[in-house]
């Protein structure tokens, strides 16, 4: 059985290892843009949404809420966070 987990720890081994050396080889500079844009690309989306997919009433009142709001109030707040640490 031993021999049997050794043989497939060597046959992941091979595309771990180039999966390894892929992702050391992009820059940090790279990988924290690229994680810095994909929220912004949310925003982005988020907004361009039409009124009627981001409004509703609460339930148990009357009142409308748009949801844009609150949704670029946590992704600035997360870009934020993101870009200082």
């Amino acid at each position: 059985m031993q021999n049997l987990v050794d043989g497939i720890a060597s046959l992941i081994r091979i595309p771990g290892d180039a999966l390894r050396e892929a992702v050391v080889a992009v820059p940090l500079w790279a990988a924290k843009g690229i994680f810095l844009l994909y929220p912004l690309i949310l925003l982005i989306w988020i907004y361009s949404m039409r009124e009627s997919e981001v409004k509703g009433t609460l339930p148990g009142t009357d009142k409308v809420i748009d949801l844009r709001l609150y949704a670029a109030a946590a992704l600035v707040m997360q870009i934020i966070i993101y870009a200082v640490f």
